[in-house]
């Protein structure tokens, strides 16, 4: 899908079609797939619309004022149509009907519509942003993460691997999990202590051959040196070069975090002092399903002592964890 997205998707669907075409007519949206098509609806609106073989009723709550989405009977088959309201945010709906025809096409009968309509407002944050603001412990994590993706895997694996392995945002277990070897990123701000949070009974556990807590310490910064978010989003989609599969799913990938962050934290510049990165073996201090003391016991958030984990130091770069497995200790 990645190398051939051009050849499935055209730059602008709509390009051609005339006012009023919906509902008689419309253009297939998706090259592989027929049941996603485009079209303009009388008042000269653009719409996208999915298809299905049979008879489904549900119910919509939309939550999106600049879309309009409703179900259509049409003989035997069910249509879901969403209809931008907001000509100003044609060129946000053009990468959301095209992601969510890729990502939906593998799904039929309801779970396709379910699938689509999910979708859809996992790119809320993109279309409207909020910016009701993050707060600062997570604003800097979200820096943290931006950072190792950019400053370490894009540039040893790539845009593409980069994001195959970004999962945190996709609410798995770790930030990042590459083929053996698994990353969970801790930011904090020099002077704080060295406390590690852990949020849940998952986050280290492991489900790769080897997994590595990264503590990064970054401080705030007022030179030219430092890199805010938006900095740092934007290398990234500079380095994207036209591929608009890659674009697409890495505006996915931060559009609920970017469009929370309010102006202010967009504009604060951080920069990286030291990062440490740990192994974590069968006797590192943590909590996880397989060592609950008693079953009951569902969630559960706590604090690793890191002044305590020098035994678990690597001595290799995340690059030679990624591409020679486990690293040695020091």
């Amino acid at each position: 899908m990645t190398n051939r997205y051009q050849e499935f998707f055209k730059d602008n669907p709509w390009e051609g079609i005339d006012v009023g075409s919906y509902p008689s007519s419309a253009r297939r949206l998706y090259k592989e797939d027929a049941r996603f098509w485009v079209s303009v609806n009388a008042e000269g609106n653009f719409l996208f619309f999915v298809e299905e073989n049979g008879s489904f009723d549900f119910d919509i709550v939309n939550r999106l004022d600049c879309l309009g989405i409703h179900l259509d009977q049409i003989s035997d088959k069910t249509r879901l149509v969403c209809i931008l309201t907001d000509a100003e945010m044609f060129d946000k709906f053009r990468t959301i009907a095209k992601d969510v025809a890729a990502y939906s096409s593998e799904c039929s009968g309801l779970n396709l519509f379910r699938s689509v309509i999910s979708r859809i407002y996992s790119w809320s944050e993109f279309l409207k942003p909020s910016r009701t603001g993050l707060g600062f412990r997570e604003l800097i994590g979200f820096w943290g993460e931006l950072f190792i993706f950019h400053s370490h895997f894009v540039e040893s694996f790539g845009l593409e691997n980069a994001l195959k392995s970004w999962i945190g945002p996709e609410n798995k277990k770790q930030d990042f999990t590459f083929d053996n070897a698994a990353f969970e990123i801790k930011t904090s701000i020099v002077g704080d202590n060295n406390d590690l949070k852990i949020s849940s009974i998952e986050q280290l556990q492991k489900v790769t051959n080897s997994l590595y807590l990264i503590a990064l310490r970054i401080n705030e910064s007022i030179e030219l040196s430092g890199l805010t978010v938006a900095d740092l989003v934007d290398r990234c989609i500079s380095s994207i070069e036209g591929n608009y599969a890659l674009k697409s799913d890495f505006l996915h990938k931060i559009s609920e975090k970017y469009g929370k962050a309010n102006d202010t934290e967009l504009a604060r510049k951080f920069i990286d002092i030291t990062m440490t990165a740990y192994e974590v073996s069968d006797d590192f201090p943590r909590i996880v399903p397989e060592n609950l003391p008693h079953e009951k016991i569902l969630k559960a958030k706590y604090t690793i002592d890191g002044n305590s984990l020098e035994k678990y130091k690597t001595s290799k770069t995340l690059r030679e964890i990624v591409e020679h497995g486990t690293a040695t200790t020091v």
